[in-house]
């Protein structure tokens, strides 16, 4: 190759973003994200989250938990492959 893909490209725009949280209403996480991610930060691991593998929605919530330093456990759906 003669470019460095980190060094002569630049990004230009964000195509799409998909992320949608929903909690059972007992479980007593807050109102909003910020009171989730508090919830979240003062329960590591002990909570789960759902999506197909390698999908957008997927690598979302892993880019989302890993930038709220967040431990949750990814739990695919049954039956659920990656593309």
């Amino acid at each position: 190759m003669n470019y460095d893909p980190l060094k002569d490209f630049v990004p230009i725009s964000i195509l799409g973003t998909n992320l949608f949280v929903a909690r059972r209403a007992h479980l007593g996480a807050g109102e909003n994200a910020q009171e989730f991610i508090d919830y979240v930060r003062e329960h590591p691991g002990e909570l789960n989250y759902s999506s197909v593998p390698a999908t957008g929605n997927h690598l979302t919530m892993v880019l989302f938990a890993s930038r709220a330093g967040l431990k949750m456990t990814h739990i695919p759906p049954r039956g659920a492959r990656s593309r």
